[in-house]
């Protein structure tokens, strides 16, 4: 909060000229003249007196090649120091020769002129939210009050000049008004933080404290360690040393009778005015409490300043401690093995730090070395440094901080780094912002506390070092988007993958072969793949399709450029991480060898816990163990292992043993969709923005659980193939509409349930918050309620499935082994207060520590009635203020304090003490309090791995609730659909089908009012193979393709269908080529890219799979696309036999089709008016050949020129006569057989010359079936 001006009047200065001398001495004595270097560039910001709020400029060192960085809301003003005093006193009305303003300007406190209304221009926001009357009232009895305490303090023996005085805040209108609080430094503290309740700063620009304040210094720590060690002192003892280290430091000047504290960080930036080396303690931290009785108090730290040479900081010791950082100027950072940023191998990761800064008596701080121990292995990666209840951000982290997220910049004491910070509460909200920008965010926190060390040092295991004073840290996450198992961080229900990849290839000619290895974090379930992909890295293509990984990592060098073109256009939002060979990304071999040195199978404590409670060996998981020979495969888990390592996840998430082996093809018994499929018909994700909008995913994604969530997505991508299997999901979704309400009533209840897959794998990493510790217990109980629900309806269920899954999934001791857990702690405490207290009789260790608290707390009472009868006071009791727990409190009237007490704080009522004795049992009682957290570390550690033992029983359970959960969204799909919407009818025959009637698109949605029109389709059994289809431009051919294959993988996932009636045999694979793309970055044209995928359907496809081509050969001249075109089609129809559908505009085409029987012409029905050239779309298949593809109208509508789209006309219209004629003269020399039929002819005779008498079965089929066409055809 800013300084408040105050205004002068000749009656205030009247009453403080006895107070002047004092007060010009004390400034004196740190003041220096206004044109000295020292003080220019200490001037770094200017408050403008008069202004309601005044903001500064924040000054902020430069180090290396980082600039200064000033607030966004504030504006440069950086006066030089003689024409910052003069304005500063034309603001003023007051006479220049005035000693005490200009001491006042002088030494930096905003002195404002009065405003028209009569006060001073300047406010804190607590006074503008008051009425200027009340404001005036209040002023003047502080005054007097402030003047009260003045005598007191001089006259008083006991406090002598350790007191400071502070003044009492403005309260808002309406509150009781608040007591003059004195604060008296206490070199005991071990930690001067805030409240819970306190204010931190953030990037809003308002006049608060500086983020200083609130920060425990390294050196406070250090000192206070130090205290420790020396026995106690009387009160005046310590009176007098406070009185001497603050002689010259704190300096006071009494105005209006009100006191202004010059102290560093009062809403100014931290280098505003700065005279002296920097302080030592957050001095002039402000914090509001409420107090037990309801009083509203504002309580003012007094500022404790080291001081050398009067105050005047030692330049050569600022040059030396900015040369420690030269190491990170742009001339001269380098990364751990000294590359230069030049240097293709430069690691941003890690940056070089000189060793003698370590062991250099002018090198680093001990703060600093743990710092830069840490923040050089991560110098690429956002660190959140924990101080106290802060986690702070320094350097160009703090820039990033203020640039990104406005949080304002504070100069520390460490250093000269620049420094920002978030309070302990909301670092997850704040580290989520920075995760969300696609930083890497490490967290590093204090794994002691000042009452462990002091513990420690009882039991003789002080500090054998000045290293060892300080608190220790550790670096505890690193957290990335893709690694992500915080519930709180992770925004999405789905799976977050982070992905291996290990390629092993001659060259970008040769086939390459891959191992990929990819983890859910969240959920600890790795996949393991391994195979040998085409050319054109298909396999590779699906696999990233399917699982769109947000981390990639890859071996440098060792990746082609066919594959990295691959990877980057299908995951285009995807990290990459590169890692060096063999020192990062680890061969065979050595993955091997970590994997058995690491001993990660084994069910074990977490490392936080003394004893182990369980701990026996497992053999590997089965399906790691039969990758064993499988060299790429485990490369690729060796760099993921690496990488977990790295972030600190490699064990919680290994030991687990979830591991797949993961087929991207899925050949047998699934329906395949490879990449292209899934991106052109969009299932998964659109072509617009690359989420799940429109989607097909979307439209059929009704699950009420997170985890069924994910189930349903697998589904989708891996439809089924076997009849039988359909057939049994289909019957469970016929099953849940036999009884009315089930679903309803089962749905409410599971969307109460929380993500328990990802809460199980929390437990079993020991990372899991009681709160969502509570969360998962109730969860498992309201699935056995679910499905207890189920069960009195089972007789009316006939599906197999539904039954099992009933019956069968929840394990018998389920509802015991909840039970058991639940009476083990106090479960309302732990969702209450976020800890875990266990039952006395589940853990006698924290039933000892609680017993050990009481005693203290026993202690503590017994000792107030005695001191209660001491001093003949029944009316002092106990008050906490801040970090002073048990403190004395007793009126201001009563006098008979014994010397020994020593005074804590006052206010115009009550006095606080401490007393030796009672500082003696307030020790022991945090004592047994730290022992008691610990305990409830252990209990909580014990609690998780009991209940982890039954972790296969747990998932099975969640396993149970996910498939219904998805059975329940196939339920609801119907309703989503709208109606008609038919079940699926499959036929088991050796010739392939596909029938839909009145099939609609289920992703497209119309206007309130309208409606889809539906089309029938009808491909195999005695109807032909291929559609060949025409039409106008945009008149629906390519939504017809889609809405075709759609309807398939619907069916064949088990779900009802948008259709009348769909009847049809499982297709064994989805083909797709729609679109027109070019690969830039490949050299790749578009022609080549349609070849490329045509080429890979000719040689996959088989007479049970389902082609659909849109427009192929529109990527070159039109003779050659005409040409492969036809080939294609001909290939398809004849040598593979599919199904298909095919669209063209090539009108010869069609009429080389005209009397094949295998193909059926359709064309998409429309309504064209010449005169007008308007077309009218019908969106109707029906029979026959559009002979125009209107390409001028659909020109006209996209609002070409008309003079443009009529010589297009013309030029058209020619160009169609010509070729009609070519026709005709081509008709009259050869002979009436189209070129398809002497094509099949000449293949006919091939193979009777080669074959001789036709006694293969299958090759006598397809003559036979050639045969009939040919015939056909003559």
């Amino acid at each position: 909060m800013a300084p408040t001006g105050k205004q002068l009047t000749p009656e205030q200065i009247s009453r403080m000229e006895e107070n002047k001398r004092k007060a010009q001495e004390k400034l004196k004595a740190a003041q220096k003249p206004a044109s000295s270097p020292l003080v220019q560039k200490s001037i770094t910001s200017f408050f403008t007196p008069g202004s309601r709020s005044s903001t500064p400029l924040a000054s902020s060192s430069t180090i290396g090649s980082q600039s200064p960085i000033t607030p966004l809301n504030t504006s440069p003003l950086v006066p030089s120091s003689g024409n910052f005093r003069q304005r500063a006193l034309d603001s003023l009305d007051v006479d220049s020769d005035d000693d005490v303003v200009m001491s006042l300007v002088d030494e930096g406190v905003p002195v404002a002129a009065p405003s028209a209304s009569g006060h001073s221009g300047t406010m804190s926001p607590m006074e503008e939210d008051e009425e200027p009357g009340t404001r005036s009232k209040k002023r003047s009895k502080v005054a007097e009050e402030d003047e009260e305490e003045t005598t007191s303090r001089e006259n008083s023996k006991s406090i002598g000049k350790r007191r400071r005085l502070v003044r009492q805040s403005e309260v808002k209108s309406g509150d009781t008004e608040g007591d003059n609080v004195e604060q008296v430094e206490n070199d005991d503290t071990d930690e001067n933080v805030p409240d819970k309740g306190s204010d931190y700063e953030g990037g809003d620009g308002s006049d608060s404290e500086s983020i200083e304040d609130f920060i425990v210094s390294d050196d406070d720590e250090e000192a206070l360690y130090s205290s420790q060690k020396r026995s106690k002192s009387t009160s005046s003892k310590r009176g007098k040393s406070s009185s001497a280290s603050n002689r010259g430091a704190s300096k006071i000047v009494a105005v209006d009778s009100i006191t202004t504290n010059v102290r560093k960080g009062s809403g100014s930036s931290v280098d505003e005015f700065r005279i002296g080396s920097p302080s030592t303690s957050r001095a002039g931290a402000t914090d509001v409490q409420k107090r037990g009785d309801g009083d509203r108090v504002q309580r003012f730290v007094s500022p404790v300043t080291k001081t050398k040479q009067s105050g005047i900081e030692n330049p050569i010791a600022v040059e030396k401690s900015s040369s420690n950082y030269d190491f990170l100027s742009e001339d001269r950072i380098c990364d751990a093995d000294g590359r230069r940023p030049s240097d293709p191998d430069y690691d941003p990761r890690t940056v070089f730090v000189p060793p003698h800064l370590f062991s250099s008596k002018n090198g680093f701080t001990e703060f600093e070395k743990q710092y830069w121990e840490i923040k050089s292995k991560f110098f690429d990666t956002v660190t959140f440094f924990k101080k106290g209840k802060f986690y702070e951000l320094y350097d160009k982290d703090a820039d990033i901080a203020h640039q990104q997220f406005d949080l304002r910049l504070a100069k520390t004491d460490r250093a000269h780094m620049r420094m920002a910070g978030v309070p302990e509460a909301v670092v997850d909200d704040w580290i989520a912002q920075f995760l969300a920008k696609g930083y890497k965010v490490a967290k590093v926190d204090q794994v002691e506390t000042m009452v462990g060390k002091r513990i420690a040092s009882k039991n003789g295991q002080g500090p054998k070092s000045k290293a060892d004073s300080i608190i220790k840290r550790e670096l505890t996450q690193v957290l990335t988007s893709g690694t992500l198992t915080d519930p709180t961080l992770l925004t999405s229900d789905m799976a977050t993958y982070c992905m291996s990849i290990k390629e092993f290839v001659q060259d970008d000619e040769n086939c390459p072969t891959f191992g990929v290895v990819f983890v859910d974090c969240a959920t600890a379930q790795f996949n393991l793949a391994h195979f040998s992909d085409d050319v054109t890295r298909s396999t590779l293509e699906t696999l990233l399709t399917q699982v769109q990984p947000k981390e990639i990592i890859f071996e440098k060098g060792c990746v082609s450029s066919r594959t990295s073109r691959l990877v980057k256009n299908s995951c285009p939002g995807a990290g990459w991480i590169g890692l060096t060979s063999e020192a990062e990304f680890w061969d065979s071999d050595r993955a091997l060898l970590e994997i058995e040195t690491g001993n990660y199978f084994q069910v074990r404590a977490a490392d936080f816990v003394t004893p182990l409670e369980c701990e026996h060996d497992l053999s590997w998981p089965p399906a790691l163990s039969a990758s064993k020979d499988k060299i790429e495969l485990l490369s690729a888990f060796g760099g993921l292992l690496h990488h977990l390592r790295t972030l600190k996840l490699d064990r919680e998430l290994i030991s687990q043993g979830k591991f797949s082996l993961y087929d991207p093809m899925r050949r047998a018994g699934t329906l395949l969709l490879d990449g292209q499929t899934l991106k052109n018909l969009e299932i998964l994700q659109n072509k617009d923005d690359a989420s799940s909008r429109g989607t097909l995913l979307e439209r059929i994604q009704n699950c009420s659980t997170p985890f069924g969530k994910r189930l349903l997505r697998r589904w989708l991508c891996h439809p089924l193939r076997n009849i039988a299997d359909i057939e049994a999901r289909l019957d469970c979704v016929d099953d849940l509409s036999k009884v009315p309400g089930l679903v309803e009533t089962i749905d409410a209840k599971l969307r109460k349930l929380p993500d328990m897959e990802r809460l199980l794998s929390r437990v079993h990493s020991g990372s899991c918050r009681p709160k969502e510790f509570v969360s998962l217990l109730k969860g498992m109980q309201l699935t056995l309620n679910v499905f207890d629900d189920v069960q009195p309806h089972l007789e009316l269920l006939s599906a197999s499935r539904l039954i099992a899954l009933c019956k069968e999934s929840i394990p018998v001791d389920l509802a015991e082994l909840l039970d058991s857990c639940a009476k083990s702690f106090d479960v309302a405490k732990a969702e209450a207060e976020n800890i875990i207290k266990p039952s006395t009789e589940a853990d006698e260790v924290y039933a000892g520590c609680e017993s050990e608290v009481g005693k203290a707390e026993k202690k503590l009472r017994d000792y107030l009635r005695e001191v209660r009868s001491d001093v003949k006071c029944n009316t002092i009791n106990f008050r906490d203020m801040g970090k002073d727990r048990y403190l004395f409190e007793l009126p201001r009237k009563f006098s008979s304090i014994p010397h020994s007490w020593e005074l804590r704080s006052q206010t115009k009522d009550v006095h606080r003490y401490y007393t030796a004795g009672l500082r003696r049992l307030v020790e022991e009682l945090e004592e047994a309090e730290e022992m008691l957290k610990e305990a409830e570390k252990g209990a909580k550690a014990r609690l998780y791995i009991k209940f982890d033992e039954s972790n296969s029983k747990w998932s099975k359970a969640v396993n149970a609730v996910a498939e219904l959960d998805c059975l329940f969204s196939l339920f609801k799909t119907k309703s989503v659909f709208g109606e008609p919407v038919c079940r699926p009818s499959f036929v088991d025959s050796m010739e392939s089908v596909v029938e839909f009637e009145d099939l609609r698109h289920p992703c497209l949605t119309v206007a309130p009012g309208e409606s889809l029109i539906p089309n029938d389709t009808v491909l195999g059994g005695d109807n032909a193979r291929m559609i060949l289809l025409t039409g106008p431009n945009m008149g629906g051919k390519s939504t017809l393709l889609r809405q075709v294959c759609v309807g398939v993988i619907l069916a064949q996932m088990g779900c009802y269908v948008p259709a009348k009636s769909c009847r049809l045999k499982p297709v064994d694979r989805i083909f797709t080529r729609i679109g027109a793309n070019d690969n830039i970055l490949a050299g790749h044209s578009t022609f080549f890219v349609e070849l490329s995928e045509t080429s890979k359907i000719l040689k996959e496809a088989t007479q049970d799979s389902l082609v659909i081509l849109d427009e192929l050969g529109r990527g070159t001249s039109t003779h050659d696309g005409y040409a492969v075109a036809y080939s294609v089609l001909h290939h398809l129809v004849a040598s593979i036999g599919c199904l298909g559908l095919f669209t063209t505009h090539h009108a010869m085409l069609t009429e080389e089709y005209k009397d094949n029987p295998l193909v059926s012409r359709c064309f998409m029905s429309f309504q064209n008016d010449d005169e007008k050239r308007e077309v009218t779309f019908l969106y109707k298949l029906a029979q026959g050949v559009s002979r125009k593809s209107y390409g001028m109208n659909v020109a006209a509508m996209a609002g070409v020129p008309r003079e443009v789209v009529d010589k297009a006309e013309a030029i058209a219209q020619e160009f169609e006569t010509q070729q009609g004629l070519q026709r005709a003269r081509a008709r009259a020399v050869d002979t009436n057989l189209p070129v398809a039929v002497q094509a099949d002819f000449a293949f006919l005779l091939e193979n009777i010359n080669s074959h001789g008498p036709l006694s293969t079965d299958g090759l006598l089929k397809e003559l036979v079936l050639r045969w009939k066409g040919l015939k056909h055809a003559v």
